[in-house]
C-alpha cells in the first residue's frame, strides 16, 4: 500500500497546509520647521515606509496541491523587501491685506521613490510529511529573484487662497508631476485647478428667518492618473528556454508616447443651513471627463504579443450627491441626530481608439470574456449569451441565436448587465443620553448586478463535477415534459454550461453596516483616580443584510480593485461579522 494517498483528503486540506508570513515593518520620519518671519514659514519632511515579508508554505501529501496534483508534498519559501521614501519641502506665505482680506499661498516640491527586491525557491517530492522545508525536497525545480529599478515621482506644486470677509473665497492650484512610468516624450503632466465660493448669507441684502447660512461653490480642475507598472513605456526582454537551450525573448512592446491619463472635473455645489443650523444640506452636481484612458491596446495573437499599454479612450462620469444632517431632537439630556447621504453616478465610455473588443474579467464557456469595455456603456459591463430557458422536450438550455447562423458562440453574445448601482448611500442615526451614545448606520445599494460565477460550478451542467452542488441542482430537468429553469446534467457536455445571464443576479441590498454603543464614565468618578475621558464601548459590523442575491454577499468583488471587471463573485469570502468590546482611557 502506498504511503501517499491518491485522493485528496478534505480534512487534511483544511488543517494541514502551512502558510506562515512574517512581516517586519518600519515607519519613520524626520521633519523640520523654520519660521523666516511672521509671514513666511518653511517646512521639510522625510519619511520611510519599509516592509520585509517572508513567506513559508508547505502543502502536505494529503492536500490537493501536495498530493493530488504533485504527489509527494510541495514547499515554497520566499523573501521580499519593499520600501517607499517620501521627501517634500514647502514654503507658506500668510498675509492679512486689510479690510477683512486674507491671502494664503504655498509652493513646494516632493519626491517619491519606491524600491523592491526579493526571491523565492520551491521544491517537491518530499521523502515524508515529517520533513517540510525546501532543503528536504527531492526535487528543487523552481526559483526566482528580482530587483526592480526605483520607481519615482517628482512633483512641483503651488496653491493660493483668498477670502474677503468670509463672503468671497477663491482658490487656485497647479501641479506638475513627472513619473518614471512614462517615457521622456510625456513624462510630465500638468494639472491646474480653480474654485470660487460665495456665501450669500453674508450679504447685506440677504435676510431670512429660515436660512441661517447659504453658500454657492463652483470648481474646475485637472487631475492625473499614472496607475500602470513602473517603466511600462520600455520594451523589455527576458529569458526563454527552448529545446534545452536558453536565449532571449521580447516581453513587451515599447511605447515611448504613452502619457498621463487626465480627468477634467467640473463641480457646482450648494451648502445650506436651516433653522439655526438644526438642518444642514449639501448638494453637488458634477461632470468629469477622463481622456487618454490607460488600458491595454489588444494586438492580434499572430504578433506574439497580447497587447501594449496605451492611451486608448475617453470616458465620462456625471451625477448628483446629497448630504443631509438633521438634529431631530435636542433636549438637555437627550440628542438625536440623523445623517443621510445619497449618490447617483452615470458612467459611460465615450471613445475607444480600436474596434477590437476589450474583454475583461474571466474567460468563460462560449464567450471571450465575462466583461467588456465598449463605447456607450459603463465600466463593469457584463458580457454573455441571452439565456431563454430550458427546452421541456430535451432538457437542453436555449440561448438566443442573435446572428441566426445556427451556432451559439461569442458572435451571439451581448451586453447583459452592469455592476454599477443606480443609487447608493447610507443613513446614520446617532443618539446621546447623558453618558450613553448609540450609533446605528445602514448602507444600501440599488440597481447593481453581480455575476454569480460560483453558480456555474455549484449548479454545473456537465463540464465537470468537481464541487459539491447547491440545492438548486435538485431542480434540474430530469424527464421529458419537466418545466424548470435549470437544464439537465450531461457529463462532458458544455452546451448547458455556456456563460449567460442565467448567472447574473440583482444585488441590491440594505445592510446594517455598523452599530456602536458606548458609555462615558462621569468626570466626577474618573477625577478621583487621575483619569481623563474614559469610555467603554461595543462595536459591531455587518450584523444584518436584506437582499435577493443568492450568493454569499452582494457587496463582494473577486477581482478587487478592478474597475472594468467589478461585481464578480467567484467563491469570494463574504465580509465578516465582527463584534469588538473596548475601553478608551485618557490619562491626566
Amino acid at each position: 500500500m502506498s504511503f501517499y494517498p491518491i485522493e485528496m483528503n478534505p480534512v487534511g486540506q483544511a488543517v494541514l497546509p502551512r502558510f506562515n508570513v512574517s512581516t517586519v515593518k518600519i515607519l519613520g520620519g524626520l521633519k523640520g520647521t523654520y519660521k523666516i518671519n511672521e509671514e513666511l514659514l518653511f517646512k521639510t519632511q522625510v519619511s520611510l515606509d519599509y516592509n520585509d515579508v517572508t513567506e513559508d508554505q508547505y502543502e502536505s501529501s494529503q492536500t490537493a496541491i501536495g498530493g493530488y496534483l504533485l504527489g509527494r508534498g510541495y514547499g515554497v519559501f520566499s523573501a521580499q523587501t519593499f520600501s517607499n521614501v517620501l521627501t517634500n519641502a514647502t514654503l507658506t506665505y500668510n498675509k492679512k491685506i486689510g479690510d477683512g482680506q486674507n491671502l494664503n499661498a504655498l509652493v513646494g516640491t516632493e519626491i517619491f521613490r519606491s524600491f523592491a527586491n526579493g526571491g523565492s525557491v520551491q521544491g517537491r517530492e518530499f521523502a515524508s510529511d515529517d520533513f517540510t522545508y525546501v532543503q528536504s525536497a527531492g526535487i528543487v525545480d523552481a526559483g526566482s529573484s528580482f530587483r526592480s529599478p526605483p520607481a519615482s515621482l517628482l512633483s512641483y506644486f503651488l496653491e493660493a487662497r483668498y477670502d474677503y470677509q468670509d463672503r468671497f473665497l477663491a482658490t487656485f492650484g497647479f501641479r506638475a508631476d513627472g513619473s518614471s512610468n512614462f517615457g521622456p516624450n510625456n513624462r510630465f503632466g500638468y494639472f491646474p485647478a480653480a474654485s470660487v465660493g460665495w456665501r450669500i448669507s453674508k450679504e447685506n441684502f440677504f435676510s431670512s428667518k429660515l436660512i441661517s447660512d447659504l453658500k454657492l461653490r463652483v470648481s474646475y480642475g485637472l487631475t492625473g492618473n499614472q496607475g500602470i507598472p513602473a517603466f511600462a513605456f520600455l520594451g523589455t526582454w527576458g529569458t526563454a528556454t527552448y529545446n534545452g537551450s536558453t536565449g532571449l525573448q521580447p516581453n513587451n512592446v515599447s511605447n515611448p508616447d504613452i502619457k498621463w491619463e487626465t480627468t477634467s472635473e467640473s463641480n457646482f455645489g450648494v451648502d445650506i443651513s436651516l433653522l439655526d443650523e438644526r438642518i444642514q444640506a449639501t448638494v453637488d452636481a458634477y461632470y468629469n471627463k477622463t481622456s487618454d484612458l490607460l488600458l491595454t491596446r489588444p494586438y492580434a495573437s499572430t504578433t506574439g504579443f497580447g497587447g501594449v499599454l496605451d492611451n486608448i479612450g475617453d470616458m465620462e462620469n456625471k451625477g448628483l450627491e446629497l448630504g443631509l444632517t438633521a438634529v431631530v431632537l435636542d433636549k438637555p439630556n437627550f440628542k438625536w441626530t440623523t445623517k443621510l447621504n445619497l449618490s447617483r453616478n452615470l458612467n459611460k465610455v465615450l471613445f475607444l481608439a480600436d474596434t477590437i473588443p476589450l474583454y475583461r474579467g474571466y474567460q468563460a464557456e462560449g464567450v471571450d470574456g465575462t466583461n467588456i469595455i465598449t463605447v456607450g456603456h459603463p465600466l463593469g459591463t457584463f458580457w454573455g449569451l441571452n439565456y431563454l430557458g430550458v427546452n421541456p422536450a430535451t432538457g437542453n438550455a436555449i440561448y438566443e441565436d442573435r446572428n441566426e447562423d445556427g451556432l451559439i458562440n461569442n458572435s451571439d453574445a451581448m451586453v447583459i448587465g452592469n455592476a454599477q448601482p443606480k443609487l447608493y448611500g447610507g443613513i446614520n442615526n446617532i443618539f446621546a443620553y447623558k453618558g450613553f451614545d448609540v450609533s446605528i448606520f445602514f448602507q444600501f445599494s440599488y440597481g447593481n448586478k453581480v455575476l454569480n460565477f460560483s453558480k456555474g460550478k455549484l449548479v454545473n451542467m456537465g463540464a465537470d463535477l468537481q464541487n459539491n452542488q447547491s440545492t438548486d441542482a435538485l431542480r434540474r430537468w430530469k424527464n421529458e415534459g419537466d418545466i424548470t429553469d435549470i437544464p439537465k446534467y450531461e457529463f462532458g457536455s458544455t452546451l448547458n454550461n455556456l456563460h449567460s445571464n442565467r448567472l447574473l443576479e440583482d444585488a441590491s441590498y440594505l445592510r446594517l453596516k455598523n452599530v456602536s454603543i458606548g458609555y462615558t464614565i462621569p468626570a466626577r468618578l474618573t477625577d478621583k483616580v487621575l483619569l481623563g475621558n474614559t469610555r467603554v464601548y461595543l462595536n459591531a459590523t455587518n450584523l444584518w443584510t436584506l437582499t435577493q442575491y443568492t450568493g454569499s454577499d452582494p457587496e463582494v468583488s473577486t477581482l478587487d480593485g478592478s474597475t472594468s471587471a467589478q461585481g464578480i463573485d467567484f467563491f469570494t469570502l463574504p465580509q465578516v461579522r465582527t463584534i469588538v468590546m473596548g475601553l478608551n482611557i485618557t490619562l491626566k
